[in-house]
């Protein structure tokens, strides 16, 4: 019943996650689940998946991508590079006897280009570039709307527009209610802004 969603822009990429925990019909809570780590600090991983994999799993990144900034003295990282080695850490996993059971959005803006950039990933390990992704039911619902109305160039403003739309579009269709979502915009100036959207 989880839902994520990540939507780039040319200098900023918004990621959002409801803030549900469910197991089968069960909700055990509705409110105040954080689906983040910040990786990087331009970079933020949104997650889902067995509440146990899916904790560890980011925790385990959000962890070596710290230790590889004091390794490497602070400098930036790059999307690609935290996308590409998050990926590795998951199929290494797959390939054990104890997988990770975990889709993941990685956003965020590129340290040289400052261009918004989103990586989608499942838990399979594959991983694509996109300019829009969703996982869950919500990518049942919401992918056609994304894919109809995301542009080149958009603003904030209009991807938050945008956003809304996929929100309401899944409150509207969707039998389950996920009542509240947790939203990371990373913009190109190095700042990350944390905010609540009631659906």
């Amino acid at each position: 019943m989880e839902c994520l969603f990540g939507i780039s822009g040319s200098d900023f990429c918004i990621l959002a996650a409801d803030t549900t925990v469910a197991r089968s019909i069960v909700k055990m809570k509705t409110k105040g689940e954080c689906k983040f780590r910040h990786l990087t600090p331009n970079a933020v991983m949104a997650y889902s998946g067995e509440p146990g994999d899916a904790s560890r799993f980011a925790d385990h990144v959000a962890a070596a991508m710290r230790l590889e900034l004091v390794k490497g003295e602070g400098r930036d990282l790059g999307i690609d590079r935290v996308s590409a080695w998050t990926r590795k850490t998951l199929c290494d996993a797959l390939r054990s006897r104890t997988p990770y059971n975990v889709n993941v959005l990685i956003g965020g803006c590129d340290g040289n280009t400052k261009s918004g950039t989103l990586y989608w990933m499942d838990y399979l390990g594959s991983l694509v570039k996109v300019p829009f992704g969703a996982h869950g039911y919500g990518a049942y619902f919401c992918m056609g709307l994304l894919d109809k109305e995301w542009r080149v160039g958009m603003s904030e403003e209009e991807a938050m527009t945008l956003l809304r739309k996929c929100l309401n579009d899944l409150k509207t269709r969707f039998i389950v209610a996920l009542p509240e979502f947790a939203v990371r915009i990373i913009r190109s100036d190095g700042t990350i802004e944390e905010s609540i959207l009631v659906v």
